[in-house]
């Protein structure tokens, strides 16, 4: 069944970056911030002014990098609701938020690996 994320409250803007030095500048440039990028992470998720930022690591393994991304879901899910003031959004709005969130990062993940990997080529 198709969800329409529409339906649901949704983060206005959703950003995923592969690169500290392009995070750090488009959230300076974009939004005025400078983010707090921790060193090791294999991903970061921050919230600011109303954006959700996902900073990725990538790995060879898909499957791993599909899980990360669910993982990191999560937190702009969460981080969105607090910014919102909802305390108490029931489990299964928090779970269609998260496979809202999920597919969105997943599909701008696939989409950067195939330009990538057109480059490489």
């Amino acid at each position: 069944m198709k969800i329409d994320c529409d339906l649901y409250p949704f983060v206005p803007r959703l950003m995923l970056f592969h690169s500290k030095k392009k995070c750090k500048r488009w959230c300076i440039d974009e939004l005025g911030c400078i983010p707090d990028l921790i060193d090791g992470a294999d991903a970061q998720t921050m919230y600011c002014d109303g954006t959700a930022i996902v900073l990725f690591t990538v790995r060879e393994d898909e499957i791993w990098e599909n899980a990360l991304l669910v993982h990191e879901s999560y937190h702009v899910v969460c981080d969105h609701l607090d910014a919102l003031g909802e305390t108490d959004a029931g489990e299964e709005i928090t779970a269609y938020m998260i496979q809202c969130v999920s597919g969105a990062l997943m599909d701008a993940h696939r989409r950067w690996r195939e330009k990538h990997a057109r480059v490489e080529d």
